[in-house]
Parts: structure tokens; sequence; C-alpha cells
């Protein structure tokens, strides 16, 4: 099991040999090998997911999954530098004009309401005004995945 890496059956089980067997100091390395090894899937795991995140343009969600990871690793150089690259990319943005800006925040309200269709009208009015607030190009990308997705269903 261990070695198949199928770590919470073998932790299961190597916790079942503690009961038995107390004094046998393997079965507690073994406990602790596992714990240190399903902590590293996890971390793996919420580094793959906040990389995805930041690639598609979700930096407030790629944010919290890397500042996450590091209350695990405090120390976490993969999360520090993306953390870094998500400062400066956040606070970089260039604000929106004074007749995009009612435009856009409601055509974020309709997105957040499951209302694609009609976000999508919204933020390609967006877009007229601004071509170029990577933003919009971002929620209209989310827009025709969601809507690709409803269709698929």
């Amino acid at each position: 099991m261990y070695r198949n890496r199928d770590y919470e059956l073998a932790s299961e089980k190597f916790k079942e040999l503690a009961e038995f067997y107390p004094c046998y100091k393997d079965t507690f390395i073994y406990i602790h090998r596992i714990s240190k090894e399903l902590e590293e899937d996890e971390l793996t795991s919420l580094l793959k997911e906040a990389q995805v995140l930041y690639d598609e343009g979700y930096y407030t969600d790629a944010k919290a999954v890397y500042e996450t990871i590091l209350k695990f690793q405090p120390q976490n150089k993969v999360a520090l530098v993306y953390l870094e690259r998500l400062s400066v990319k956040m606070t970089d943005r260039r604000p929106l004009q004074d007749n995009a800006a009612p435009l856009y925040w409601q055509a974020i309200s309709l997105y957040e309401e499951g209302k694609y269709q009609t976000a999508l009208e919204k933020f390609k009015e967006v877009k007229s005004i601004l071509p170029d607030y990577k933003d919009t190009n971002s929620y209209l990308n989310r827009i025709s995945k969601a809507i690709l997705q409803a269709r698929e269903q």
C-alpha cells in the first residue's frame, strides 16, 4: 500500500498496527512519512491549481491559493514569486473610464448571477469603450467557457 502510494489506506493500516504493537517504532516512522507525503501531494495539487488560475487570469483566486500554500510552507519559493507577480499585476491595472465603469460593474453582477448571455453583451460594450482592458477580456473568456459548458450539459 505504501509503495503503491495508497497513503490513506497505508496510514489506516499502520495505525491499526500501532494499536497492537505500540513499541514497534518503525510503524510510527511510516505514519510520519505518510503524513509528510500527503502534505506534499496536497501542496503539489494546490500549486497546480494556483498556476491554472493565474494562467487564466483569475488573479484574486490564484492569490488566495498561493496564500494557503504559504500557511503550510511559509518559504515556498514558487508561491512567494507568484504572489509578488500578482501584487504587480493587481496594482498595475488601468482605471476604468467614467463611462465604462457602470457597464463594467453591471456586467460583473450579471456574470455572478449566472446570466452569461446578458453579461456577455455588457462586457462587449465595455470592450468597445476600452478595448485593451485586461479584466474585460478575462471575463469574456470565462463567459465563453461557461456558455459552452452549459450547452454541453
